[in-house]
């Protein structure tokens, strides 16, 4: 699919505001995900002289909310979803209604209206499913690499440094290769 696709179906959505809302509920959602396993981590390494109910109640409390966040995100991409399936409805028959006639004489309506279901099926269905599980990949990504440079970050400056090194072999290699 071609990104001006993706762009299209952005701007039906509503845009960047509809968006930052979208962002901030996943990122809401990974925090929450981050919090629960972190609390776990306290709760298990203090077992020996910790309240059970304390570190229970916390943790329920965290799983709730992280409960609550996973119906937002969810609820927020539904909105999304719908908005722009009843922009681009509407453009796609607007599109048909005002083609010319000659083309809609010499073009079977079966066809027409194939296409048409097909295009929709992708709108509804496949594009906001597809995008969703994209962006909430690359959070997921992001936020294990965000929580690993907090939590090790000799082990994240060794990483890093390595890469450079594979990055300025592979350009040596590449120059090599054309001279």
């Amino acid at each position: 699919m071609a990104w001006s696709h993706y762009r299209t179906y952005f701007l039906a959505t509503g845009g960047a505001r509809s968006w930052l809302l979208a962002a901030v509920a996943i990122t809401t959602r990974e925090l929450l995900n981050f919090a629960r396993s972190w609390w776990l981590k306290s709760w298990t390494s203090h077992a020996e002289h910790a309240q059970a109910s304390y570190y229970g109640n916390g943790y329920i409390l965290v799983s709730f909310l992280d409960c609550l966040a996973i119906t937002a995100r969810c609820l927020v991409w539904y909105i999304l979803g719908m908005a722009a399936s009843e922009i681009l409805f509407s453009n796609m028959t607007r599109s048909i209604f005002g083609a010319p006639l000659q083309w809609l004489e010499e073009t079977p309506h079966g066809e027409i209206i194939n296409r048409f279901t097909s295009d929709m099926n992708i709108v509804d269905e496949r594009l906001p499913h597809d995008l969703g599980y994209m962006i909430s990949c690359t959070c997921q990504v992001l936020s294990i690499l965000l929580a690993s440079s907090c939590l090790f970050p000799r082990a994240f400056h060794r990483w890093r440094d390595h890469l450079r090194v594979l990055h300025h072999w592979s350009k040596a290699l590449i120059c090599n290769a054309e001279a």
